[in-house]
């Protein structure tokens, strides 16, 4: 995780790593076990409402086709990733 100093002072930014920490235990389950993660925080994180930062959170996996959306899954119940058709996933 990588919160510069672009967010804030040092209270704000280990506020924000640790409202991130907290977003990456809610959607660690949706990720498979060999995924290696690296999340920026942007300065808009400092302010942003809590089920912001994570629906950002879990848009930007589904982006990158390393989640799948909460109780999708295929018809033999198991979960199915969605990346929507205009995803830019290259960057």
């Amino acid at each position: 995780m990588i919160v510069s100093k672009a967010v804030g002072s040092a209270v704000v930014r280990h506020r924000v790593a640790r409202r991130l920490r907290h977003m990456c235990a809610k959607v660690i389950s949706e990720l498979p076990a060999d995924a290696d993660i690296v999340i920026r925080a942007l300065p808009g994180a400092a302010n942003a409402e809590s089920d912001e930062l994570l629906r950002q959170l879990r848009s930007g996996l589904r982006k990158l086709g390393v989640a799948q959306a909460p109780g999708r899954t295929d018809g033999r119940g198991r979960p199915v990733a969605v990346v929507p058709a205009d995803a830019d996933v290259s960057s």
